[in-house]
């Protein structure tokens, strides 16, 4: 009776886990709710944020009345939580992103006390779950939602959970007595790997050989112990032999490609904050300062940087150094007790197949795979780390109290952030219109999710931005200012800034405070231009306004405008883009007169070198290129 008192508290944490995993499992399918479902499709994974913040929630309140009992875990878990607590102090920083941060560190912890509570706990179940819905997603929505930039994190999703599902079905399988009870498992494991197969060829995602590469290194030294210097040479060996065998094409490859310039990037910014890092959540502020030419000129765009394609890079810039290394000290430890042991734990290979996915991409950004990452880890702890439990009788009334404080204290400010990315995703859908009654709807809801969360600094922008083309002009300045002045190189807001001081400037009555007011937006998108100088959509503003207020200044920009232009042809032929082909097909198609063939390679050339939607602009571009 009393082990079954003490294992309901862990069984209602896993089933409240496995409950929240639910919707991380089905984030990318509710994409299709919304009517814009392939622009909803990125914004989606935002619930990945409020699911791992709601975890770290209820893992915070269940240690606090379970705490573990080992130094080097109540080390770790103290040591996170205030290298945290003080990073998100001197930065600034919000609650939820602090505790979304925390989440890799208790998470873990909190889920392998419950496992080991409840060892008999059906994970195949939400596994299974898992398998079906992203199959769903990856062949039935695929053209709704769009597959593209979203490879990784769903073949990591796909491949980890067959491989676990294959590998408890043959442990079935062993015990199986009859034989109808054998082929029933036989067909089930068939069943899963070609799903795998299937949507693994449906991705083609390369970041999976270097992942499943270190699976199976893994499995070799635990399986021949005595080889591992030869399997560490000829792995070396194997290493240098693919690099230069496939070197031009991995050279064509780096050169397209913008994880190296944002990783060179991220470590400036590591480098400004190496101790306690810029802050939980500010990454994608911070960031707008460090983006160099190389980076932006790839992109095409003004593009907003939410995640450096590197999860160590992400925890250090956000967290300090000291931070990371904390979490990979735990990772090292189970590792080295797994060689010296030489035992194979398939946890601890599938957690190295996420982690070594999340080196190489954003796969750990997007919740079904954090979760994944967050169960498979703790599995390990509980195979290598002896932890010991508390007894339920031993629980004190304060310990209660402080658990219930807890959830009661961080549920209220989640829920406010869940609500105003809802309000968000309502203003999205309606502001694809000119419809002035959906427009004043999309101002409604954005005014909504800055007041449920006004330090979100997107929500101020866009209904700033909204404001103004309705003319609101008063109303947008007071959410734009605090932006401009803290985060002067966020997105476009200089440039909004600029188009808000030039419609404040043409209400005004005399001369002399219109000119004052058209300086203002001058400087505005001057700056804009310099600090974004090569968006070849932000030029046509300044060059416009100089042409009827600042005559001196207009060539300056002009040429400016073409030298950008050319550098940006330049970065693009060297990156092995087509470009300079797309140029001579449109040439080619001029020279030839026909209109037919002239509109769409005059298309596909404005496409890809990103120019203004104003054919007068484009005309100024192109020109200069004949």
């Amino acid at each position: 009776m009393i082990k079954t008192e003490s294992q309901v508290p862990h069984k209602i944490t896993l089933t409240l886990l496995v409950s929240i995993s639910g919707l991380l499992f089905l984030q990318f399918p509710l994409a299709l709710i919304s009517p814009y479902g392939s622009e909803m499709g990125d914004k989606v994974h935002s619930f990945e944020f409020f699911t791992s913040s709601a975890c770290a929630l209820l893992s915070l309140s269940y240690l606090v009345l379970y705490p573990p009992k080992n130094k080097k875990i109540q080390i770790f878990l103290v040591s996170s939580f205030l290298l945290i607590c003080l990073s998100s102090y001197l930065n600034g920083s919000q609650l939820l992103p602090s505790l979304h941060l925390f989440s890799y560190f208790i998470c873990p912890i909190a889920l392998c006390s419950a496992f080991k509570q409840s060892p008999r706990f059906p994970l195949w179940i939400p596994l299974c779950f898992l398998v079906i819905i992203n199959t769903f997603t990856c062949f039935f929505f695929n053209q709704k939602v769009g597959i593209h930039g979203n490879q990784n994190w769903l073949s990591a999703v796909i491949a980890s959970s067959s491989i676990y599902l294959s590998a408890y079905t043959i442990a079935l399988l062993k015990k199986a007595d009859s034989k109808n009870r054998k082929l029933i498992l036989s067909l089930t494991i068939i069943f899963i790997l070609s799903i795998c197969i299937l949507i693994l060829y449906k991705t083609q995602t390369r970041a999976l050989i270097p992942a499943f590469a270190f699976f199976i290194f893994y499995f070799l030294l635990c399986r021949f112990p005595k080889q591992r210097l030869q399997l560490c040479f000829l792995s070396l060996l194997s290493f240098f032999a693919l690099f230069f065998t496939f070197q031009d094409k991995l050279q064509r490859l780096s050169l397209k490609d913008i994880r190296l310039p944002l990783l060179k990037d991220t470590a400036k910014m590591i480098s400004d904050a190496p101790i306690l890092g810029h802050g939980p959540g500010q990454f994608i502020t911070k960031f707008s300062n460090y983006p160099s030419d190389e980076l932006n000129i790839r992109l095409d765009s003004a593009p907003i940087y939410e995640h450096p394609h590197n999860e160590i890079f992400h925890m250090a810039s956000q967290g300090g150094i000291p931070l990371t290394l904390l979490f990979l000290a735990l990772l090292i430890l189970i590792l080295f007790t797994s060689l010296k042991e030489k035992r194979f734990s398939l946890p601890l290979g599938l957690c190295l197949i996420l982690f070594t996915l999340g080196l190489l991409d954003k796969t750990l950004h997007h919740g079904a795979s954090l979760l994944l990452f967050f169960i498979f880890l703790a599995q390990s702890i509980k195979e290598f780390i002896a932890i010991k439990q508390t007894s339920s009788r031993s629980i004190k009334k304060w310990q209660f109290l402080l658990a219930f404080a807890l959830l009661t204290g961080f549920l209220f400010p989640l829920s406010q952030k869940t609500l105003a990315s809802w309000h968000f995703k309502k203003a999205d859908d309606h502001s694809h219109t000119a419809e002035p009654e959906k427009l004043q709807q999309a101002l409604y809801h954005l005014q909504k999710a800055h007041e449920l969360d006004p330090q979100e600094i997107s929500y101020a922008y866009h209904c700033a931005r909204l404001e103004i083309h309705l003319g609101k002009l008063h109303e947008a300045w007071n959410k734009l200012e605090p932006i401009v002045n803290s985060y002067p190189y966020y997105n476009m807001t200089l440039h909004e800034q600029g188009k808000l001081f030039e419609k404040l400037a043409y209400q005004q009555n005399d001369e002399a405070s219109r000119k004052h007011v058209l300086k203002q937006a001058y400087i505005s998108y001057e700056s804009s231009c310099l600090n974004r100088s090569w968006d070849l959509k932000r030029y046509p503003t300044i060059i416009s306004l100089s042409q009827k207020y600042f005559p001196e200044s207009e060539q300056k920009y002009k040429t400016l405008a073409l030298e950008r232009l050319r550098e940006k042809q330049h970065y693009r032929d060297q990156y092995h883009t087509k470009t300079s082909i797309l140029l001579n097909h449109y040439l080619q198609a001029c020279e030839n007169n026909n209109d037919h063939e002239i509109k769409q390679t005059l298309q596909t050339l404005i496409n890809g070198f990103k120019l203004p939607k104003d054919p007068h602009w484009q005309k100024f571009y192109l020109d200069s290129l004949k």
